[in-house]
């Protein structure tokens, strides 16, 4: 998508390549690691206690609450099936007989693995403290067997890669709706000074009601102040912000450069540098090849400008989430607010899925 310029000598803080495109590099701080202790039965870390009987935030002794939401019990759930599975873990699909309602069941099987811990540490504490409708539900957590399982929402359309696999290409006028969703969850974090970090396709989760949620909170990071930059070198390499990349500070601003590709890729069918054959090669192209853009012959100028709103490399011009969510192209698709756009996705997903 565009001409790609000369390559110039790169110096880039990374491993050499020889892992997979989607595979994340963690190398946290030190600072998640305070005050860690896994016994036999239950895992503490700093004010987070998790047993097998549930979650406790705050005090680290047996008088906090247990924390459940509406009743769920991971004790009744039925296991039904596997919906992925990754090097550190696995997720499952379960069943509430008493209920008849389903969960997503994310289990973490080696929580003596320093980064592995640290991410789902993170993730628990950031859907936690920051609930809304724009993240996927959080139910409890629970630690058996060593194994520390969260109990999430499950999205019966599953994330935003298997609709485009699924349906192709998303309209427009769609696009703009779950747009305008995936920003209110991006606005959300950022008004708790968080930010994700690892926005992409896989991420996105969709249900066939209409709702469009950010999910995987296990790279998810906390500023101190709105203009604070972060330094870490986190995430995945294909929807990875130039500045991060070359492993320079950055802000809220990253995950604009990754929600840009992803709609790049969701209204194409393609990712934008679909091109290239190595690890390096994604890391040259983001850093050099030309920006990618919407054709004008199949979008609406303005797309094209959002687009272009959303992929500047300079993050002093990139396009904030405030600023997205009042932008033209929202507007031209009646794209500004929950309701309409939860019940329009729904009625796509009703005619398509």
């Amino acid at each position: 998508m565009g001409a790609r310029r000369p390559r110039k000598p790169l110096r880039l803080d990374v491993h050499d390549g020889k892992h997979d495109d989607d595979d994340a590099i963690h190398e946290e701080k030190d600072e998640l690691e305070i005050s860690c202790d896994i016994g036999e039965t239950t895992f503490r870390k700093g004010s987070l206690s998790i047993n097998s009987d549930g979650v406790r935030m705050g005090r680290r002794d047996d008088t906090s609450p247990i924390f459940k939401v509406s009743g769920v019990d991971h004790h009744r759930l039925v296991h039904v099936s596997l919906l992925g599975r990754g090097c550190s873990g696995n997720v499952i699909k379960a069943h509430d007989p008493e209920t008849n309602a389903f969960y997503a069941i994310k289990t973490v099987n080696n929580v003596y693995d320093k980064s592995q811990r640290n991410q789902i540490f993170t993730e628990i504490q950031t859907l936690y403290s920051l609930k809304t409708p724009w993240l996927v539900d959080f139910y409890g957590a629970y630690f058996k067997d060593h194994a520390l399982s969260l109990i999430l929402q499950f999205c019966d359309c599953g994330s935003l890669d298997n609709v485009v696999k699924k349906i192709g290409r998303i309209p427009e006028a769609i696009l703009a709706c779950m747009t305008f969703q995936i920003l209110s969850g991006l606005q959300h974090l950022k008004e708790h000074r968080h930010f994700h970090r690892d926005v992409k396709p896989q991420n996105i989760l969709v249900t066939s009601d209409g709702h469009v949620k950010l999910t995987d909170f296990g790279l998810a990071r906390e500023l101190s102040g709105t203009f604070d930059m972060a330094n870490t070198f986190v995430g995945t390499f294909k929807y990875m912000s130039p500045e991060r990349i070359q492993n320079q500070p950055y802000d809220y601003t990253c995950d604009i450069w990754s929600l840009g590709l992803v709609l790049v890729e969701s209204a194409t069918g393609r990712y934008p540098f679909e091109n290239c054959s190595s690890y390096i090669d994604i890391v040259q192209s983001i850093i050099e090849a030309t920006t990618p853009s919407l054709s004008p012959d199949e979008f609406s100028d303005e797309f094209r400008e959002f687009i272009d709103g959303c992929l500047h490399r300079d993050i002093r011009h990139r396009a904030s989430a405030d600023e997205l969510l009042y932008s033209p192209w929202l507007e031209k698709h009646d794209a500004m607010d929950g309701p309409t756009c939860i019940a329009a996705v729904r009625t796509w997903l009703d005619r398509n899925m």
